[in-house]
């Protein structure tokens, strides 16, 4: 048995996270402490969306993911934007933000990261493939392992879940879940119809956009080019 804290940096450890960003707040401190004891190096940036932002281009860089905390309220508001520009270039980041524990909901209105206050988890929907809150730790394993699914297959981006206070500092029966594989071969089931068209077409063109960054497609771009004699914009 280990608390929520100490599982979740467990996690990045295991998945080779050596930064987590953020700032810290009273609902996280057992989270960022437990970063320190897992040797997990908690970079305080100056802003939530800073934050936010270095923590999707770390995932882009080290091609795996980036995790961005903040506390509760204020602190996760101030992510939004970094998540939205996570989700627009597919930077598989865990979002983490805090929730007071639950005797003191309806206490400090502006803290709550519920329906009764300011509620993180609704306001990162539109902006992530995954929002949710953990309200029990008997519910971790389940929204972590679906939270990293969705980061980390298919069309990769953001995810985000509230855990509140005294979730993270509750202990919880140990699990493992694996970092899940990010690379997949898709095929179109349109290359007949491409080739018809390039054989027919008289000014061909390639226009393309990020998704030949994220999938490295670079020599499969150079080749099309190379062979067809299509300029590349």
């Amino acid at each position: 048995m280990e608390n929520v804290a100490t599982l979740l940096a467990r996690h990045f450890n295991q998945w080779g996270l050596s930064h987590v960003f953020g700032l810290p707040g009273k609902p996280v401190v057992p989270l960022i402490m437990a970063l320190e004891q897992q040797g997990v190096h908690f970079v305080l940036n100056r802003h939530e969306s800073g934050a936010g932002f270095t923590a999707s281009g770390y995932s882009l860089l080290k091609e795996g993911l980036g995790v961005a905390i903040a506390t509760s309220g204020p602190g996760g508001t101030n992510l939004l934007t970094a998540a939205a520009q996570a989700k627009a270039y597919h930077a598989p980041t865990l979002f983490l933000t805090g929730q007071p524990s639950g005797r003191e909901l309806g206490k400090p209105i502006g803290q709550d990261s519920s329906l009764f206050g300011t509620d993180l988890v609704k306001m990162f929907e539109p902006v992530t493939l995954f929002s949710a809150r953990v309200d029990r730790t008997d519910q971790l394993e389940m929204m972590l392992r679906h939270a990293l699914d969705r980061a980390k297959t298919g069309r990769k981006g953001p995810v985000h879940l509230s855990i509140p206070m005294d979730v993270l500092r509750d202990e919880c029966a140990s699990f493992t879940i694996p970092l899940p594989s990010s690379r997949s071969l898709v095929v179109s089931s349109e290359l007949e119809n491409v080739f018809e068209r390039l054989q027919e077409a008289k000014s061909p063109l390639l226009f393309l956009g990020k998704g030949v960054h994220l999938s490295k497609a670079y020599e499969h771009v150079q080749w099309l080019a190379e062979h067809w004699q299509i300029p590349v914009v």
